[in-house]
Formats: structure tokens, C-alpha cells, sequence
């Protein structure tokens, strides 16, 4: 599947294949659901041992390898797409200020402007939570 990946990128310049892409779209997020549990197995250090197990693998906590992962990582390969979506809409945000000198959505279309306004009333919504009174409990 790996070689199905790397075609797959090779075609969209990216690795970040939809469910409904068949058996592909279900391999990648089995990865992604193996990683969740590789990440686990070692969050406080990459290489520590598992109940004297050197490897997550090992430990059948999960069928990913730690050589896997870095190949993985080495193409580009999303573990959180929801992450990396924010990440690639912030840096066309970047893009966006420096060639226009502002973050105005009003001169702004698309995926972009839309963008925007969704982080505004996300921060409208944060900001307006009170955070020290007893309402935020619904009490």
C-alpha cells in the first residue's frame, strides 16, 4: 500500500487520501488509527520500553513501527488532517498578508474567506465563555 501512497501523492501533491478512495482511502486511516496508539504507547519518550518490550509492535499494542512512522513522516504523510488542513489554510493566510498587507475577509473568496470567518467566531465564542463563573458549568 505504501507504493499506492506514494503514487497517490505523486498525483495530488499531497498524502492526504479520502475514505472514499477504496482500500487506499481504508489502509491510510488505519495508519492513522494505529499511530493514535503508537503515539500513546510512547508519549513520554519515542524509545522507551513497554513492559520490557522495545517496541509498541513488540507489545501488540499496535501493528506501526517506528521505522514505519519515519517513512511515513519522510513523504509528508498526515496524521491529523484536521491539523494539517489548519496548518496549510494559516500559511495561505501568511501568503495572503504579505502580498495585500492585511487579513480583511471582506477582500478575500473562497476557502480562505471562509476560513477567516470561522476563526473570528470561533474567537468571539472563546472570548464571550466565562472562564471564571459558575455558568460556564451551567450552574
Amino acid at each position: 500500500r505504501y507504493k499506492e501512497l506514494l503514487d497517490f501523492k505523486a498525483a495530488n501533491n499531497h498524502c492526504c487520501v479520502p475514505r472514499s478512495a477504496g482500500s487506499l482511502g481504508a489502509w491510510v486511516e488505519k495508519q492513522r488509527s494505529e499511530y493514535k496508539k503508537f503515539d500513546a504507547a510512547f508519549s513520554e519518550k519515542e524509545d522507551q520500553e513497554v513492559d520490557g518490550k522495545s517496541s509498541a509492535k513488540e507489545k501488540n499494542i499496535t501493528i506501526l513501527t517506528k521505522e514505519r512512522v519515519q517513512k511515513l513522516n519522510a513523504i509528508g504523510f498526515a496524521w491529523d488532517v484536521r491539523e494539517h488542513q489548519f496548518q496549510e489554510m494559516m500559511e495561505e493566510l501568511r501568503v495572503f498578508q504579505t502580498l495585500n498587507g492585511h487579513i480583511d475577509p471582506r477582500f478575500m473568496s473562497g476557502k480562505l474567506a471562509f476560513f477567516v470567518r470561522r476563526c473570528e467566531q470561533q474567537y468571539r465564542k472563546y472570548v464571550n465563555t466565562p472562564s471564571d463563573s459558575t455558568e460556564a458549568f451551567g450552574i
